[in-house]
């Protein structure tokens, strides 16, 4: 898609989950939000990491009720930077934040980056110095689909992997992140 809108440097292109409901109003918030930001890469949700330890930590919520985190977390009070965008709850980019040819290089990346897009593009983001951020106008998280969060369910209560989804097969115990975390580690 990136390469399709090379030549509309411009283009804002927001990222939808495939196995996510849309919050109603999400493309409302973003376009918002672009047009108080539109040199920053604009998330739903994102994550900080921690500049001493590397790991996957800190996620940043764009909401107040915690209850509903999927991480340990902050609530939002400000709209300071953050790290990484999640693609599971959306993020707006355009063509031009990035080097395109670097960005699609995987054979100068670690094999662990096919399996975390996220962190791979927010790595390019921060190498290239564009801003990732929680706005406040985007409120609310997406919802699982039925059938995504029924199978999920179901395998927790067999007490089984579900080796189809990257958390608990080939990113379990969040290994890959932490090797693409580490490959960024002068960018961040």
């Amino acid at each position: 898609t990136l390469k399709r809108y090379q030549t509309r440097p411009r283009q804002l292109i927001l990222i939808v989950d495939d196995d996510m409901i849309l919050h109603p109003k999400r493309v409302e918030e973003f376009y918002a939000a672009s047009r108080r930001f539109p040199d920053d890469a604009l998330a739903a949700y994102g994550l900080m990491i921690d500049k001493g330890v590397i790991n996957w930590l800190n996620c940043v919520l764009p909401f107040d009720d915690l209850k509903t985190a999927l991480l340990p977390g902050t609530r939002r009070t400000q709209e300071e930077p953050i790290d990484i965008i999640t693609g599971f709850q959306n993020y707006l980019i355009q063509p031009r934040f990035f080097d395109l040819d670097a960005l699609v290089d995987y054979d100068n990346m670690p094999p662990e980056a096919f399996y975390v897009d996220d962190i791979v593009i927010s790595g390019h983001l921060a190498r290239r110095g564009i801003i990732r951020r929680v706005p406040h106008e985007i409120s609310g998280l997406n919802y699982l689909t039925t059938k995504h969060f029924g199978d999920h369910v179901k395998a927790i209560l067999k007490n089984k992997r579900d080796d189809r989804n990257l958390t608990t097969g080939p990113n379990a115990g969040d290994r890959t992140n932490n090797v693409m975390i580490q490959f960024f580690k002068n960018d961040w």
